[in-house]
């Protein structure tokens, strides 16, 4: 009703794209994808009008590229993958907008790792690794520079070495013993940043269990030592990440 008042308001016009993409969470969390879909798309869509109306406006072209982002990967989620491509691709033009405004902005840089990170889930899906482990390779070290900064930063991290170790072991010869391609090597340095996300406060265990990025890890010992732990400090999953 505000904006019906106030077209050329852009802060109602944000909240209301803000405001949007929540119900789309929500009804996603709650399984009803036909519903929440066109919400992510309505959201994207208001925020897109909104920085094309003020392009010098940073805080506009970030909750785009946030937008934009989450769009992706819950269309790839989905299997649209030409689709969610298209969004990341939106998404990581914004963000590199921002990033060269204000390239010490903590929020921006992990929407960047995000967008790395699901253009190398989509990579990998569609058998080029190469590719993939280059765009998952920036998302770690995005991930690094950040994760210090908030505890989801830090879960993020550990969720892109958990996806480089297991892209990088799909076509790995058993005789190779580099480092970098090392599927142990990455899993076992997913778990020591997943504990340190738990030390500074992580407690969505529901949510670690069944993040999909992490399946490389379920079958440890120390990632169930691990959701046992949070599950004694719990509280509600949060709808993605």
């Amino acid at each position: 009703s505000l904006v019906q008042e106030h077209p050329e308001d852009p802060q109602l016009q944000s909240t209301l794209a803000l405001s949007t993409r929540g119900m789309a969470i929500v009804l996603n969390t709650l399984g009803r994808w036909d519903e929440s879909r066109p919400l992510y798309v309505e959201s994207v869509e208001i925020l897109g009008r909104i920085v094309a109306e003020n392009p010098a406006v940073t805080e506009f072209r970030g909750a785009l590229a946030s937008g934009a982002c989450q769009l992706g990967q819950f269309l790839i989620d989905h299997d649209e993958i030409d689709a969610g491509l298209n969004a990341l691709a939106k998404a990581r033009d914004q963000a590199e907008t921002v990033r060269r405004t204000n390239p010490n902005d903590f929020r921006n840089l992990n929407s960047l790792a995000s967008i790395h990170r699901g253009i190398g889930k989509t990579l990998a899906k569609q058998g080029k690794t190469a590719e993939a482990l280059g765009s998952l390779r920036q998302a770690i070290i995005l991930g690094e520079r950040i994760a210090a900064d908030d505890n989801l930063f830090t879960y993020d991290l550990a969720c892109a070495l958990a996806l480089y170790g297991e892209v990088a072991g799909q076509d790995r010869p058993a005789s190779d013993k580099d480092s970098n391609r090392n599927p142990e090597h990455y899993a076992n340095k997913a778990m020591e940043v997943l504990r340190q996300a738990v030390d500074r406060g992580w407690r969505e265990a529901e949510w670690t269990e069944r993040d999909p990025e992490l399946r490389s890890l379920r079958a440890r010992a120390d990632f169930q030592a691990l959701l046992k732990t949070l599950r004694q400090t719990s509280r509600p999953s949060p709808a993605g990440h």
